[in-house]
């Protein structure tokens, strides 16, 4: 699962359920990666998800949120 969000998005991955499917999907072997513009602002929540076991890349610039899965 590829992810690409803006700056702010991320505080809404780690929110309440999401953050548990996300952690049950990563146990059944699938790689979730996210294409995400890192500040200062999101640093925190960025380690979080690298924490997770989630790959996160830098891309500046992002206006739009959207997600491809195969």
């Amino acid at each position: 699962m590829d992810i690409c969000v803006g700056v702010y998005a991320p505080s809404a991955s780690l929110g309440g359920g999401l953050k548990k499917a996300m952690l049950s999907t990563l146990s059944k072997g699938v790689k979730i990666r996210y294409l995400i513009g890192i500040r200062k602002e999101n640093l925190t929540l960025c380690k979080d998800l690298l924490a997770m076991g989630l790959s996160v890349r830098h891309l500046d610039g992002i206006q739009a949120n959207f997600s491809v899965t195969d």
